[in-house]
């Protein structure tokens, strides 16, 4: 029997906060920040979600992770 292998993505919902320093909350509240701040500012406080999808089989995998006889 062979042992065939499928790429599998995990996705994993995570909380979080960012710090925006500003004179008021209404300040705050009107600051835009874009995908790449958010990225760079993102601070995790927890992980409540995970998800895995197995995705098509790649050849590629097989050759590097699995049986190839």
């Amino acid at each position: 029997m062979k042992t065939f292998i499928f790429p599998v993505v995990k996705l994993t919902r995570t909380n979080g906060y960012v710090a925006i320093r500003a004179d008021s909350l209404d300040e705050a509240q009107a600051i835009e920040l874009s995908q790449s701040q958010l990225a760079k500012e993102f601070q995790s406080t927890y992980s409540e979600r995970f998800e895995y999808e197995k995705k098509k089989f790649n050849p590629i995998h097989q050759q590097f992770f699995g049986d190839t006889t």
